[in-house]
């Protein structure tokens, strides 16, 4: 019962994750966490919990946050666990703390909340990065994590690989994509940095707007999928394979220092749409006239994971067809 009330993943989520990092868990260590209630944090927090109460480690996390801590623990109830310290401090203003911290993972920019203009994006997110380097004690630091995006690369039909990205100090119009590239610079120049530039996912707390989100929940709904730019193509990887590799990153040795992180698996959104349709039973599939994607992502947004592949192994487990319809079983008992 403490279990199903505690947790809001799926536990043979929280298990998965648990069987692959077991054995490299840190113990007695301090780890701060940035952007910790987004999408992101949400899957970091309840993996962090449930993987504490199964090994008893002693391990302490400093949560930062612009949100109030009782509402926040309402919304997310693991973190009431005494190992959480939630630190109310909007980091792309200023940042204080006296801890120092073993691990430090910086999340803090929400790639579906950013409007792509300089005044909104670009300084707040250069900003809190620099905020947040300027501010942790690096004397105890095995590692610095920065969440990066796929959105850095130019865009193209091909699957970028890391070194594909010579970063320099200009300044484009993309003000998201310019803004990550600025705070990987800033990032880099610690010598105990790795930078994880991810893609796009599919699964529990992913963001509803995303296109992928909007057709499982028209699915859950019973309504036709409308797919309005269906050459689109994308790559999804479902959460807990993120966090596993993610959690590999930062604990383990890194032979690079920038990966992606997302499936090199690239469909359209109208195939994507079809697997949708098919979960369960046949839903109407509408396909509107064509327009051009806006998003920041353009046409084509899929991975490449030699690099990560060749120094971690095996990174996804969770194969399309699984993870859509791990995710339309999920929002449907949701509903």
């Amino acid at each position: 019962m403490r279990i199903q009330i505690m947790y809001s993943l799926p536990i043979d989520d929280l298990e998965n994750i648990s069987s692959r990092l077991i054995d490299i868990w840190p113990n007695e260590k301090k780890i701060l966490i940035t952007g910790g209630t987004g999408f992101f944090g949400r899957w970091f927090v309840e993996a962090i919990c449930y993987l504490e109460k199964k090994k008893n480690s002693k391990n302490k996390y400093v949560i930062v946050t612009r949100q109030n801590k009782q509402e926040l623990i309402c919304k997310i109830k693991v973190l009431a666990e005494p190992f959480f310290e939630i630190l109310k401090q909007d980091i792309q203003y200023s940042f204080k703390i006296d801890s120092e911290f073993h691990y430090v993972i910086n999340a803090a920019s929400d790639f579906s909340k950013m409007k792509n203009t300089k005044e909104s994006d670009f300084g707040s997110i250069v900003k809190a990065t620099k905020n947040l380097l300027g501010a942790i004690d690096t004397t105890l630091l095995n590692k610095f994590l920065y969440i990066s995006s796929g959105g850095v690369y130019n865009i193209s039909e091909n699957a970028h690989k890391e070194d594909d990205l010579k970063l320099t100090s200009s300044i484009n119009v993309n003000s998201y994509a310019e803004a990550k590239k600025q705070s990987e610079l800033l990032v880099e120049a610690l010598p105990n940095s790795c930078i994880a530039r991810c893609f796009s996912f599919v699964g529990p707390f992913v963001d509803p707007k995303m296109a992928v989100m909007d057709m499982i929940n028209k699915k859950v709904r019973k309504q036709s999928i409308v797919v309005h730019s269906p050459m689109v193509v994308r790559s999804f990887m479902y959460p807990s394979d993120l966090v596993v590799i993610l959690f590999k990153l930062l604990l383990l040795k890194n032979n690079s220092q920038v990966y992606n992180v997302g499936s090199d698996y690239a469909i359209s959104l109208l195939e994507l749409a079809k697997k949708i349709s098919h979960i369960d039973d046949n839903s109407e599939v509408l396909c509107k006239d064509s327009i051009e994607s806006t998003s920041l992502a353009g046409k084509y947004y899929y991975a490449n994971i030699d690099r990560i592949s060749v120094e971690y192994g095996k990174i996804l487990t969770v194969d399309l067809d699984s993870a859509l319809d791990k995710t339309f079983r999920f929002m449907n008992n949701k509903g």
